[in-house]
C-alpha cells in the first residue's frame, strides 16, 4: 500500500462521480452532506480505497472526505443545487471580465482550481473569501452603475436601457 497523494485524489473525485450516478436517488438528491464515506461502503467503491492505506484509515474512522471543493458538491447535493453553485460561479466570473476586474477574475480562477484537489468548503476562509470576491464585484459594478455620462448640448438625463448609464437627451420644447 503506497500513498500517492495526487493519485489518490484523482481517485476519490474518480470515486465521488461514480457514487453520483450509482442509482438514480444519488443523481437527483445527492447521498447528503457528509455522507460520501458511508456511499463508497454502499457502492463497493472500497476496493479502490484498499489501495491507499491513509484513505483506508481515513475510512475505518469514519472521516472521509472527497479531497475536492467540487466534487464534495457534486456527489453530496442535489443536480439542482449544484448547477445553481455553477451558474452563480460562472455569472460572476463572466462580471469580472465584464467590469474588467482583471485580478478578480484570476483570483477567481485560482480559486476555483485551488479546491480543485483540496477540501476547503468547510473551513470559515473559503466562505470569507468567496464573499469578498462576490462583494467586490457588487461594489464595483454599483460604482460604474452611479457613473454619469455627459455629451455635450445634450440638458435631459435618461437611463440607457440595461447599462445603467445616465445620459443626456436633447430637450423637446426647443
Amino acid at each position: 500500500m503506497e500513498d500517492n497523494s495526487f493519485a489518490s485524489h484523482v481517485m476519490l473525485i474518480r470515486l465521488a462521480a461514480e457514487v453520483k450516478v450509482f442509482n438514480v436517488w444519488n443523481m437527483l438528491f445527492g447521498v447528503g452532506l457528509g455522507n460520501f464515506q458511508h456511499s463508497i461502503l454502499d457502492t463497493g467503491g472500497v476496493v479502490y480505497v484498499i489501495q491507499y492505506k491513509s484513505l483506508l484509515q481515513n475510512l475505518y474512522v469514519g472521516y472521509m472526505p472527497t479531497h475536492s471543493v467540487w466534487a464534495s458538491i457534486f456527489v453530496e447535493l442535489n443536480i439542482v443545487a449544484f448547477l445553481i453553485i455553477l451558474m452563480v460561479i460562472l455569472y460572476y466570473t463572466i462580471l469580472s471580465l465584464y467590469l474588467k476586474r482583471f485580478d478578480v477574475f484570476a483570483f477567481l480562477g485560482g480559486l476555483v482550481l485551488s479546491s480543485m484537489f483540496y477540501s476547503t468548503i468547510n473551513e470559515a476562509f473559503y466562505s470569507v473569501i468567496w464573499i469578498t470576491v462576490i462583494a467586490s464585484l457588487e461594489r464595483t459594478r454599483s460604482r460604474m452603475a452611479d457613473k454619469r455620462t455627459v455629451i455635450p448640448g445634450i440638458s435631459r438625463p435618461v437611463t440607457i436601457r440595461g447599462t445603467g448609464v445616465v445620459a443626456h437627451s436633447p430637450r423637446r420644447d426647443m
